[in-house]
C-alpha cells in the first residue's frame, strides 16, 4: 500500500470496487437495450474503476514514476530529467485535451448518465498521469489543500462521484423504461 495511512488506501480501493460494481450492473442493464453504445461505456468504466482500486492498493502510478526514474539514471540522463518532464507534461496535457474532446464528440449522442460517468473517469485520470510523470510542480499543486482534501484527491473523489451519479442515473432511467 502506498498511502501514508494504509486504511485510506483500503477505503479508496473499496470505494473504487463499489463504483466498479455499479458500472457492471449498468453494463448488464445496457446490454439488453439500444443505449447508444452504453454497454461499451459501462464495461470500460467498470475496468477503469478496477484499475483505480488496484492503484489505490498497489501504488501503480508511483511504480511507473519510479521505473522512469531508474531508467533515466541507468541511461545517465537523470541530471537532464526536468526538460523531459516538462515536455512530457505538455504532451500529456495536449493528449488529455484531445482525449476529452474526442470522448465528448463521440458521447454527445449518449444519455447524460453516460456522459457524466465518462467525465468522471477523465477527471480522475489527471492526478494519475501527473503522478506517473512525477512532475514535482504539478504534484505539489495536486497536494495543495482544498478544504479537507488535496486537490488531486479531490479530483479523484469528484471523478468517482460523477461516475456514481452517472451510474445511478442510468439505472434509474433504465428501471423507469422497464416499468
Amino acid at each position: 500500500m502506498h498511502a501514508s495511512h494504509p486504511w485510506l488506501a483500503v477505503g479508496a480501493a473499496g470505494i473504487y470496487l463499489g463504483m466498479s460494481g455499479l458500472c457492471v450492473v449498468a453494463w448488464r442493464k445496457a446490454r439488453g437495450g439500444a443505449t447508444h453504445g452504453g454497454a461499451r461505456v459501462w464495461g470500460g468504466l467498470a475496468m477503469i474503476q478496477l484499475f483505480w482500486a488496484a492503484d489505490a492498493l498497489l501504488g501503480i502510478r508511483l511504480g511507473v514514476a519510479e521505473m522512469g526514474r531508474v531508467w533515466f539514471k541507468e541511461q545517465g540522463w537523470y541530471a537532464e530529467h526536468r526538460p523531459f518532464q516538462a515536455a512530457l507534461s505538455a504532451v500529456m496535457l495536449i493528449a488529455l485535451g484531445v482525449l476529452t474532446w474526442g470522448s465528448w464528440r463521440v458521447a454527445r449522442t449518449f444519455p447524460l448518465s453516460c456522459r457524466l460517468a465518462i467525465g468522471g473517469a477523465l477527471l480522475a485520470l489527471v492526478p494519475f498521469l501527473i503522478a506517473c510523470i512525477s512532475m514535482h510542480f504539478f504534484e505539489d499543486l495536486m497536494d495543495w489543500p482544498f478544504g479537507l482534501l488535496g486537490l488531486g484527491t479531490l479530483a479523484r473523489v469528484g471523478g468517482c462521484v460523477l461516475t456514481g451519479i452517472g451510474g445511478w442515473r442510468f439505472l434509474r432511467e433504465r428501471s423507469a423504461r422497464e416499468t
